[in-house]
């Protein structure tokens, strides 16, 4: 006897052979046992029948992840929408506020950054070149106590025959007032083409000039790299000794490169 797995008729196999008179259906001999065999297999599993509920559950999962990324979705386009927004809005009123008398945020900082008082509001010039700061060191009373090695200063040819045309004057000292160039410009700055007469400085209106120039490395400046270039001047003792009580000393300074004249810079000394 063998019962049919479709309508539970039991029924004799080799009589009928294997078709259920009761649905036609047809079994095989073995199926009983295997149906029994995989009974005792997964009957003892807690719900090894439920795949119709695990298949509802993988389908909630789903739904919810398919809303989270909709969410998301949503929230990137907010994202975007706004971008769009403030980019059409921050020109605007950038020349709503430039039309009523006000300069933007960008201004140039001027040399002497590390100092007091290093931004003097000039508005900066987009690509173009500038000083970005500057500074001062004591060099010697004389041009023979001079330590060009200690002032990081590698004098060539050009350099010494530039020397050759200053005179010391017994009434002062020699300082070197090395300055930092950034070129901005699409354009290479050449630095070689500047000559003592490009580079003046001012205290208190007194004018006090470049008594020699050098430029480092090539004197060169590729675009959006910054260069040096050091000077030699010399104050008068009367000059430096009205400030020595203050511990420091304050001036400006203007440089042309290539006769481009660029935006005045600050220089600030502090007196040992």
């Amino acid at each position: 006897m063998i019962r049919c797995s479709k309508c539970g008729k039991l029924y004799d196999y080799d009589k009928y052979n294997g078709i259920c008179p009761a649905c036609a259906r047809y079994n095989r001999a073995d199926s009983a046992q295997m149906e029994q065999e995989l009974h005792e297999r997964y009957d003892s599993i807690p719900n090894a029948h439920a795949a119709e509920e695990h298949r509802k559950e993988v389908h909630r999962r789903n739904q919810g992840s398919g809303r989270s990324r909709r969410g998301m979705a949503a929230a990137v386009c907010i994202i975007i929408a706004a971008a769009v927004i403030l980019l059409g809005v921050v020109p605007f009123l950038r020349t709503v506020i430039q039309s009523q008398g006000f300069t933007g945020p960008d201004f140039h900082l001027n040399a002497g950054a590390l100092g007091d008082g290093g931004i003097f509001g000039e508005e900066k010039q987009e690509n173009e070149p500038h000083v970005e700061y500057a500074w001062m060191n004591y060099a010697g009373r004389t041009l023979g106590e001079i330590n060009w090695g200690d002032l990081a200063v590698t004098l060539n040819e050009r350099d010494e025959e530039s020397l050759a045309a200053v005179t010391d004057k017994g009434d002062g000292a020699y300082y070197l007032i090395s300055i930092n160039i950034q070129n901005d410009s699409p354009e290479d700055l050449y630095l070689s083409e500047v000559v003592p007469e490009d580079v003046e400085f001012q205290v208190e209106g007194e004018v006090i000039p470049c008594q020699a120039a050098f430029y480092s490395y090539y004197g060169q400046i590729d675009p959006g790299t910054n260069g040096y270039l050091d000077c030699l001047v010399y104050f008068p003792d009367a000059l430096t000794a009205q400030y020595e009580e203050n511990g420091s000393m304050q001036f400006s300074g203007t440089l042309s490169v290539e006769g481009e004249l660029l935006p005045d810079f600050e220089v600030e000394y502090w007196f040992d």
